[in-house]
C-alpha cells in the first residue's frame, strides 16, 4: 500500500530523535498501516495527538524537524504540518492534499509531481523548491517566499499567492489560470508561455519579467510594474492594465485586442506590429513608444501622449485620437481612414508623407483640412493619400498599398 510505504518512512525519520524507536532502526517492509499507528498510539506518549480512525491516520507533524526527510511518495492528506522544518526533504510525488503547512520551512525541499491541490501554504518559505508538475491548485500561498522556485509546468490553477514572493521564479507554461496574484513580487521570473487567464495581478511587480507567448486574456493588471518584461507574441485580449507601467516594455506582436491601457505608462515601450484593436489608451503614455506596422483599428487614443512615438505604417482606421500629442510623430504610410484628430497638438503636414485619409477623417480644424488636402491626390473611392517622396519613408521600409 502506498500509505504503509509513506508510514514507514515517517516511522524512520521519528526513530532518529525518539530511543523508543531506535530498534529497528527501519521498519520491516511488512509491517502493516494499522499494526504501526496502533503501535504508536499504545507505547508512545511523545506523539499522543497520533489517532487511528478506521485505519487512517491523521497526521499531526506540527513544529516537526523532518529536514532533510526522505519521503517520496508520502501519503500526508490533510496533515498538519504547521512550523515544521522541511529543508531539502524530499517529498517527490507526496500527496499533501488539503494538508496545512503554514509557515513551515520547505527551503531547497522537493515537490515535484506532489499533490498540494487545496493545500495551506500561508507564509511558507519554499525558496528554490522544486514544485515542477505538481497540483497546487487553489491551493493558500499567502505571502510565501518562492524566490528562484522552480514551477515549471506547475498546476496554480485558483491558487491565492497575494503577496507572495516569486523574484525569480521559473513558471514556464505554468496554469495560474483565476489565480490571485494581486501585490505578488514576480521581478525576473519566467512565466514563458505561462497560462493567466482572468488572473489578478493587480500592482504586481513583473519588473524584467519573461511572459513571451503567455495567455493573458482578461487578465488584470491593474497598477502592475512591468518595466522592461518581455511580453512579445502574449495574448492580452481583453486584459485590464489601467495605470499599469510597461516603460522599455517588448510587446511585439502581442494581441492587446480590446485592452484597458487608460492611463497606462508605455515609454520607450516597443508594439511593433502588435494588434490593439478597440483598445482603450486614453491619457496613456506613448512618449517614443515603437508601435510601427501595429493595428490600433478603432482605438481610443484620446488625450494620449505619442510625440516622438514611431507610428509608421500605423493602421489606425476609426481611431479616436482627439486632443492627443502628435509633437514629433513618425505617421509615415499610416492609415488614417475616418480616423478623428480634431484638437491634436503638434500635428505638421511634414509628419504626414504617403499617409492614407478618407473625407470623414476629422482633421484639427479646416486650415489642416485645406494643406492635407492640396498635398494629396486619390486613392480609391472617398480615399486620398499625402504625397511623399521615398526619402519619407524609412531605409528598407516599402510604401504601403492602398
Amino acid at each position: 500500500m502506498r500509505r504503509d510505504g509513506a508510514l514507514a518512512q515517517l516511522w524512520a525519520v521519528m526513530s532518529r530523535e525518539h530511543p523508543i524507536f531506535a530498534e529497528p532502526k527501519r521498519p520491516t517492509p511488512l509491517r502493516t498501516a494499522s499494526t504501526l499507528w496502533s503501535t504508536i498510539n499504545r507505547t508512545n506518549s511523545a506523539f499522543p495527538k497520533y489517532q487511528v480512525v478506521s485505519e487512517q491516520a491523521i497526521v499531526d507533524l506540527t513544529g516537526s524537524d523532518l529536514s532533510g526527510a526522505y519521503l517520496l511518495d508520502a501519503e500526508l492528506y490533510g496533515a498538519n504540518l504547521v512550523d515544521a522544518n522541511l529543508i531539502g526533504a524530499d517529498l517527490t510525488r507526496a500527496n499533501l492534499t488539503s494538508a496545512d503547512l503554514t509557515g513551515a520551512n520547505l527551503t531547497g525541499a522537493l515537490l515535484d509531481t506532489a499533490d498540494l491541490s487545496g493545500a495551506d501554504l500561508t507564509r511558507v518559505g519554499l525558496n528554490s523548491a522544486d514544485l515542477s508538475d505538481a497540483d497546487l491548485t487553489r491551493a493558500i500561498l499567502t505571502g510565501a517566499d518562492l524566490t528562484r522556485a522552480n514551477l515549471t509546468r506547475t498546476n496554480l490553477f485558483g491558487a491565492y499567492l497575494y503577496n507572495a514572493n516569486l523574484n525569480k521564479a521559473s513558471l514556464i507554461d505554468a496554469n495560474l489560470d483565476d489565480a490571485n496574484l494581486a501585490r505578488a513580487n514576480l521581478t525576473g521570473a519566467d512565466l514563458t508561455t505561462a497560462h493567466l487567464n482572468d488572473a489578478n495581478l493587480t500592482n504586481a511587480r513583473l519588473i524584467k519579467a519573461r511572459l513571451i507567448r503567455a495567455n493573458m486574456v482578461n487578465t488584470r493588471l491593474d497598477g502592475a510594474r512591468l518595466e522592461d518584461a518581455s511580453i512579445h507574441d502574449a495574448n492580452l485580449s481583453k486584459a485590464n492594465l489601467t495605470l499599469a507601467n510597461l516603460t522599455q516594455a517588448n510587446l511585439t506582436k502581442a494581441n492587446l485586442a480590446d485592452a484597458n491601457l487608460t492611463r497606462a505608462t508605455l515609454m520607450r515601450a516597443t508594439l511593433s506590429y502588435a494588434t490593439l484593436m478597440r483598445a482603450n489608451l486614453m491619457h496613456a503614455n506613448l512618449r517614443r513608444a515603437e508601435l510601427n506596422d501595429a493595428v490600433l483599428h478603432d482605438a481610443n487614443l484620446a488625450d494620449a501622449d505619442l510625440a516622438k512615438a514611431n507610428l509608421v505604417r500605423a493602421d489606425l482606421t476609426d481611431a479616436n485620437l482627439t486632443n492627443a500629442v502628435l509633437a514629433d510623430t513618425l505617421l509615415v504610410s499610416a492609415r488614417l481612414v475616418r480616423a478623428d484628430l480634431t484638437g491634436v497638438m503638434g500635428l505638421r503636414l511634414a509628419q504626414l508623407p504617403n499617409v492614407l485619409w478618407s473625407r470623414s477623417t476629422q482633421w484639427p480644424d479646416d486650415n489642416f483640412l485645406a494643406d492635407v488636402a492640396a498635398r494629396s491626390e486619390p486613392a480609391g473611392p472617398g480615399l486620398y493619400r499625402v504625397r511623399g517622396q521615398e526619402s519619407d519613408v524609412p531605409n528598407g521600409s516599402p510604401l504601403a498599398s492602398v
